[in-house]
């Protein structure tokens, strides 16, 4: 689940509504309190297709992503969806024998089900046109991950 302040994705200065964030982050605390929340990750360095990996790396399983559920004010292109960093975004995984319960104690806090986690090892991701612009296997991308930007 995708958890949004509106905080105008894909602006050159990200803001961050305070109401609003407060209010996600004591939702989310709450609903952490209860168990409900199997992991949390931030969307920032990298932005969500780095966190969706990192969470993907940690557990060793897949995913399956629609970019097109993700919140947005406007449309935005999957490049800028997927890398774009900003404050107050955060990516959180739910047993979905708790999810129903989650969604109760999110009300009144912007988020959107952007996904399944999958037991295969493909992190897949659908764009807004429903094609699919990653397919990649996890532990390919862990490897890419670890290694440096340049080798000299």
């Amino acid at each position: 689940i995708y958890l949004d302040n509106k905080d105008q994705l894909g602006s050159m200065v990200p803001t961050v509504d305070f109401k609003k964030a407060v209010k996600t982050y004591q939702a989310l605390s709450a609903a952490m309190s209860q168990g409900l929340v199997t992991s949390c990750h931030d969307i920032s360095e990298g932005g969500l297709a780095v966190a969706l990996a990192e969470m993907a790396f940690a557990g060793g399983l897949g995913l399956t992503i629609l970019l097109d559920r993700v919140p947005v004010e406007k449309k935005f292109p999957d490049y800028k969806i997927l890398f774009s960093e900003s404050n107050s975004r955060l990516l959180i995984e739910v047993d979905p024998a708790q999810e129903a319960q989650l969604i109760k104690m999110l009300k009144g806090v912007s988020f959107s089900k952007i996904g399944t986690v999958e037991t295969g090892p493909e992190m897949i991701v659908y764009g807004i046109k429903k094609d699919v612009v990653i397919n990649a296997e996890i532990n390919q991308l862990k490897e890419i991950w670890k290694e440096p930007l340049l080798r000299l």
